[in-house]
């Protein structure tokens, strides 16, 4: 596979992750007065779901191609939309928000690592894949923590 198509690929990642941030972004305020340790995990999750984004923006310069120029875009309306309608009823909606989100960024890290064109990347772009994808572990490991310490709780 050439330059572009590489690029192609991680930029689809790179917007990925901008409309990632964008929900953790709306679901921070959200999140209840008194739920301030899951507040702070959403922001510093909303941190690397951008750090994300501009590391695969670096990438596709470094390939030579144009890195893309972030907007909202059908998926992140959609992750947006999610996030504000769920979010409304509080911590527990914007988690299970999140959640979904989540869920959707991680399986495009997997489909990438298993992808027969990984191996074509250079060596510390497939690095960044790597820790990135990890990192999409860790947030919806500590989600569902969060939803499953939230949810007998509201059984009461």
């Amino acid at each position: 596979m050439d330059n572009a198509g590489l690029a192609k690929k991680l930029a689809s990642l790179a917007q990925l992750d901008f409309d990632a941030a964008q929900a953790y972004n709306e679901a921070a305020p959200m999140v209840g007065k008194s739920d301030s340790e899951i507040r702070e995990h959403i922001l510093l999750f909303y941190e690397d779901h951008k750090r994300h984004a501009k590391t695969l923006s670096d990438a596709i310069s470094g390939l030579g191609e144009l890195p893309p120029h972030f907007s909202i875009d059908i998926m992140g309306y959609a992750f947006e939309d999610v996030t504000l309608l769920l979010g409304a009823t509080g911590t527990f909606g914007a988690m299970i928000a999140l959640e979904q989100n989540e869920k959707l960024v991680a399986q495009a890290y997997a489909d990438m690592l298993d992808d027969s064109d990984f191996s074509k990347f250079p060596m510390d772009v497939q690095s960044i894949f790597k820790a990135y994808y990890d990192d999409e572990k860790r947030h919806l490991a500590y989600i569902e923590s969060v939803l499953h310490q939230i949810e007998p709780a509201l059984k009461k």
